[in-house]
């Protein structure tokens, strides 16, 4: 029996390098003793000064420490660069799974309320960092603009809903419930007025909501989970998460430039920025122990011994272009292969002489052997 092979491209396969195939959890750095990075410690000394009593010259106590470990630009962006994105998105979803295991209309109103409650305040945490921004630094325009932007539709749609909700009996508006595991500092949404946020967060227009075709008011178990279900309502809670993604990623961005040129530091606070580059030195030397603990237990206690150096080696395929029908491949002919991570160029040398030329593989074909056992004979056909 025959087959015949249709695939021109037999060869014609990327492969895999060796960096490829590097498994990162058996990397000495993938386990660092110390992971924190600027903003963790910056974070740190933050909670920290509040166990530092401030003593006046009396030596009476009057306070602790935080304010002055708190007012500086880079604390805030710190805060906004750590906070939990992730951590918010899973408690919204333990938010819906309690809705929808919810055993009856109360359990189910009690826990639809609580997501506001949690907008709400991640919201106000928001402007709190917003204010406390300078205003001639550039991440306020960026933080402003964003707002604006992103952030103010899809606030204050859900805001249009949440007073239509009340009306509909779906929220009450008096319910005192906060789950001990909220991931920020609760506010109440009946608390919440958008009037208390900074100018940014509205347009002084009214935004008009979208009907969410929700089922008969009557059956408010039923139409709160339409309402959680809905593309248009779980929209507007998208745009806001991703939003504050992007958010949190700049603010890390924007650190890094105050820790090394940002000119208006207070005096203590440059003192203390200037001590984290200095620990970061001894930090880096610390974070060498994983390898240097592999290195002796490979090298001194199993005294393995490291290979010589091998030249690195690859496979070409190659193609002639339309109209040559061969060409000669000179041995030590060079082939560019980019950069190395230190930037020098990479080059790979032919072993040998090779001519290439327009030889393809027309049909490939198959033996197929049957064997009569019984009779003590075989045949075979092609």
């Amino acid at each position: 029996m025959a087959n015949t092979c249709t695939d021109t491209n037999l060869m014609n396969r990327s492969g895999s390098s060796q960096l490829q195939r590097v498994i990162n959890a058996l990397m000495p750095s993938n386990a660092k003793v110390d992971e924190r990075d600027f903003a963790d410690l910056i974070l740190f000394a933050k909670k920290y000064a509040a166990y530092l009593t401030y003593y006046k010259e009396t030596n009476v106590a009057a306070g602790d420490w935080q304010a002055l470990m708190s007012m500086d630009i880079s604390v805030t962006l710190a805060s906004i660069s750590k906070i939990p994105v992730v951590g918010y998105t899973d408690y919204l979803k333990i938010i819906y799974n309690n809705i929808k295991n919810g055993v009856d209309e109360t359990e189910r109103k009690k826990h639809f309320k609580t997501i506001y409650d949690f907008i709400y305040s991640v919201t106000i945490e928001l402007d709190n960092y917003y204010r406390e921004i300078p205003p001639d630094f550039e991440f306020k325009e960026y933080f402003s603009s964003t707002i604006r932007a992103k952030l103010q539709d899809p606030l204050q749609r859900l805001i249009g809903y949440y007073g239509k909700f009340i009306t509909d009996n779906y929220i009450d508006n008096t319910a005192v419930f906060i789950p001990l595991d909220a991931p920020v500092k609760i506010t109440l949404a009946q608390n919440f007025s958008l009037s208390q946020l900074s100018p940014a967060w509205s347009s002084g227009l009214a935004i008009p909501i979208i009907d969410l075709s929700v089922p008969a008011p009557t059956d408010i178990s039923n139409s709160i989970y339409h309402i959680i279900t809905h593309n248009l309502f779980n929209a507007q809670l998208d745009i806001f998460f991703k939003t504050l993604s992007n958010l949190v990623s700049q603010a890390g961005k924007f650190l890094d430039q105050t820790l090394t040129d940002f000119p208006t530091h207070t005096p203590h606070y440059a003192l203390y920025i200037t001590f984290l580059h200095l620990f970061k030195n001894a930090q880096n030397q610390l974070n060498l122990f994983a390898g240097k603990h592999l290195d002796f237990y490979y090298k001194d206690i199993l005294q393995l011994k490291t290979k010589e150096a091998i030249p690195d080696s690859v496979h070409l395929v190659m193609e002639l272009q339309k109209g040559i029908n061969q060409h000669l491949i000179k041995q030590g002919s060079l082939f560019k292969a980019g950069k190395d991570t230190d930037g020098i160029e990479i080059n790979y040398a032919a072993d040998e002489e090779t001519i290439i030329n327009k030889a393809t593989v027309k049909s490939m074909h198959a033996v197929f052997v049957q064997q009569n056992i019984k009779a003590g004979k075989s045949f075979e056909t092609v």
